[in-house]
Formats: C-alpha cells, structure tokens, sequence
C-alpha cells in the first residue's frame, strides 16, 4: 500500500495542495523522473527543433482551418 506524506499545519496552501496531489497521484515523482532530471543526449542540436517547429505549425494549420471553415 502507498505510504501517506504529511506536512505541518502550518505549511503554506500551495504545499498542502500539492501534497494532497500527491498522495492520491505521484505528480512530484512523475515530474522529477521525466522532465527535470532528464539529461539530453550528447549529440543534442539545432536540427531536433525542426520537429517541434513542424508540430507547432500543423498546430496552427489546424487552428486558423477551423476558424476559417466557421467564418
């Protein structure tokens, strides 16, 4: 069974919201394993972002259709 953090009473709100998060749903371990302590690889370069840029432009193809087919 899952183990059940606690934080003081007098902890801050944004601390116990984010600790009743996290003992229903590994949020901070989750983050922590995937996207903070990710290191990338070595050979990392300019040419990986052309992927995302063609992402985020069929993104906005299919963002400007949609309002174009509305008008």
């Amino acid at each position: 069974m899952a183990e059940f953090k606690t934080v003081s009473p007098d902890a801050p709100a944004g601390e116990k919201l984010l600790n009743w998060v996290d003992n229903r749903f590994p949020l901070t371990k989750l983050y922590k394993e995937h996207l903070s302590e990710y290191y990338a690889p070595k050979n990392f370069n300019f040419w990986y972002f052309f992927g995302s840029l063609a992402l985020l432009v069929l993104l906005i193809q299919i963002v400007t259709g949609i309002f174009l087919v509305m008008n």
